[in-house]
């Protein structure tokens, strides 16, 4: 169903449908960017341009390859405290600890490094699509309830990778 000029009513149309059981897609761009596949892989490449956001690289940490525990992120705040101390500052003392913990923790931010030199020699759209199969994400969205649908999504936002570079956009 195509439908002009529903900025409004297309959040609660589009989810009225999928109630029942029509495969939609509304391109909202504020409901697009709160989508949970979206909203984790856009904080996955927000660290990738800048690790020193503890939010993303949070939710980072807890998704595919990576996934760190809950325990395991209380673990890594531990390394190193302090009420001013970012989260990013915890996490890179933990990848100096010689522990199972401390070991996983450098093997990320070896994971993420690579990622980060690839976004610097690789096309953005070519980027983006590498790095969300990489990652097992695509597949393990396709697994999830709707996962067809939230597929698309990650394709779209490849595809938003690619308009942004062709309208002048040079980085991450």
């Amino acid at each position: 169903i195509l439908l002009p000029k529903v900025a409004r009513i297309g959040p609660a149309l589009a989810e009225l449908l999928q109630e029942q059981g029509v495969p939609v897609y509304f391109d909202g761009a504020e409901s697009y960017f709160g989508l949970p596949e979206i909203k984790r892989m856009t904080a996955l490449l927000s660290v990738l341009d800048n690790p020193l956001q503890d939010v993303p690289l949070i939710a980072s940490l807890k998704m595919p390859p990576f996934h760190v525990t809950d325990q395991e992120l209380a673990d890594i705040r531990l390394c190193k405290t302090g009420r001013d101390v970012p989260f990013y500052e915890a996490f890179r003392a933990c990848c100096e600890e010689e522990t199972p913990l401390g070991v996983h923790c450098k093997a990320i931010w070896e994971q993420l490094q690579g990622w980060r030199f690839m976004a610097e020699i690789m096309p953005m759209q070519d980027f983006v699509w590498h790095i969300i199969r990489e990652t097992g994400f695509y597949a393990s969205c396709g697994a999830l309830p709707e996962g067809e649908l939230r597929q698309a999504n990650l394709r779209l936002l490849c595809q938003r990778a690619a308009e942004y570079v062709q309208n002048g956009g040079i980085t991450l």
